[in-house]
């Protein structure tokens, strides 16, 4: 079969919408304030438009596509990799994933979300399904400006990271900490902004505390370098 067989053949796989009861309530108390003018008529246009069937069959043909993207790039086949994609995990994880996305409005996150599907489908360094649908629920938590902060640590320290870093290894990161910090001041993250941003991330495993290095900081610093986790993420959503 060949490849865009196989992958309209998925296209019409798509999990039905669900509903999100936030949302309902939300629009039927509007709908009912007395001559809808003002604030609620503006908000109740903006859900209506944001929230449509039309709104959110667009975002699951980004989700996807965002899929086929990430196969693509990884120089695959669907099927190559079909046997990865006949499980209950992938379809768990695809259902939950899609749960997100629809509700998203942004649609370069959603992008983001297919591009972590596509990879642990494609790519050799799988870490399972269930492990793929927790970093999209991650990352749907974070900020933009988190994952700014993720990407300075991991241009700067990446090099180091590791599952089991060496003392040594340690140590490089503890000193390369430092450019990561004035390159967010020179970017002009203040920085306590800065150590707020890594100690969300840190919440999410994405980056991880440094013991203090009393040699080189002062009281008031803080450390911190991103986990093999966050390191991944990052690569993973710059992949081109």
């Amino acid at each position: 079969m060949a490849i865009d067989d196989e992958l309209d053949a998925l296209k019409s796989q798509y999990p039905e919408s669900t509903t999100n009861p936030g949302l309902d309530v939300s629009l039927k108390v509007l709908s009912a304030i007395p001559d809808g003018f003002g604030l609620a008529a503006a908000i109740f246009d903006m859900l209506r438009n944001h929230f449509s069937a039309k709104a959110m069959h667009e975002r699951m043909q980004v989700l996807f596509n965002a899929i086929e993207g990430m196969v693509r790039r990884l120089d695959k086949k669907v099927s190559n990799i079909e046997t990865r994609l006949e499980s209950s995990e992938f379809a768990q994880a695809y259902v939950s994933v899609a749960n997100i996305a629809i509700f998203t409005v942004d649609s370069e996150r959603i992008r983001q979300f297919g591009s972590i599907l596509g990879y642990e489908a494609a790519s050799s360094d799988s870490k399972g399904w269930d492990e793929a649908a927790a970093l999209v629920a991650d990352l749907s938590s974070l900020a933009e400006t988190d994952l700014q902060a993720l990407r300075l640590m991991v241009n700067f320290q990446g090099g180091q990271v590791r599952e089991n870093p060496s003392d040594a290894e340690y140590g490089l990161m503890s000193a390369e900490f430092t450019r990561v910090r004035d390159e967010a001041t020179r970017l002009g993250i203040p920085r306590y902004e800065f150590y707020a941003r890594a100690l969300r991330l840190s919440g999410f495993g994405l980056a991880q505390p440094l013991n203090w290095n009393q040699t080189s900081w002062g009281p008031q610093d803080m450390g911190f370098a991103p986990t093999p986790r966050g390191k991944r993420l990052i690569q993973i959503l710059d992949l081109k």
